[in-house]
């Protein structure tokens, strides 16, 4: 028992505990958002080097089809190639890091897309394709809804991610991805994923459908991943200058 010439060193002391509680918790919790933020990306890889597989996007207008191809060093450098429709068979997208690229038939040269840019069109599907949540996100609280976890994620500085705020669902018991929401700066919903199945393939499981909802004008695309493969491209075609020789 503290007496009265102790009691402020006793108090202190008492406080300097509860606080070094409260930054272990804090710091044990972080660990586990990291933890199971990249268990939730690994229903997305396929191959623990680079690899290959076909990522078909169908909406109310048309369907298109890439081939996508993760580069073998670096799993985050991703080069599209469009095989369908017909206006759009040829197209090729690069994206490594915060930098996009698109090459169309008959242009000479690649031409640098934001991230902004590819928040509109087909291209959109090439940025949510290339999303490492693990990789542009830090986790910065978690919660509990019944069986699911939800992450508040936030872009990690000097990312430029094309959400600076997305909420992942995952199950609690495997960290399988359920809904995502992606966010503007403004705080305005802009897109949501549901992810709808799953496969086991080649011993892993995978995420093979999803929808995705424009919250904008609620218009909705069903993207299905297959043809998985554990092989990609040579590392040179994955450059500004290398992609054109990709035919």
């Amino acid at each position: 028992m503290c007496n009265m010439s102790r009691r402020r060193i006793c108090t202190m002391s008492f406080l300097a505990v509860i606080a070094g509680v409260l930054f272990t918790t804090g710091i044990a919790a972080q660990e586990k958002g990291v933890s199971r933020l990249a268990a939730a990306d690994g229903f997305r890889l396929f191959s623990d080097k680079g690899f290959s597989f076909e990522y078909r996007l169908s909406d109310s207008s048309e369907t298109s089809v890439m081939k996508v191809y993760l580069k073998d060093t670096d799993r985050s450098v991703v080069l599209s190639l469009y095989t369908a429709p017909a206006n759009l068979a040829g197209r090729k997208v690069f994206m490594e890091g915060n930098t996009f690229w698109m090459l169309d038939k008959k242009m000479r040269d690649p031409i640098r897309i934001s991230s902004r840019q590819m928040l509109f069109g087909q291209a959109s599907a090439g940025d949510i394709t290339r999303l490492s949540f693990s990789d542009g996100y830090t986790v910065i609280g978690e919660t509990t809804e019944g069986n699911l976890a939800v992450l508040e994620l936030q872009a990690k500085a000097g990312k430029e991610t094309s959400y600076p705020r997305v909420r992942l669902e995952v199950r609690a018991s495997d960290s399988r991805p359920v809904r995502a929401y992606f966010f503007a700066a403004t705080g305005t919903l802009m897109k949501t994923i549901y992810y709808d199945e799953y496969q086991t393939i080649g011993g892993k499981v995978l995420l093979v459908k999803f929808r995705m909802v424009n919250e904008l004008n609620k218009e909705e695309s069903v993207i299905e991943l297959g043809k998985f493969e554990e092989k990609t491209l040579e590392n040179r075609y994955f450059s500004r200058e290398g992609m054109k020789a990709l035919k």
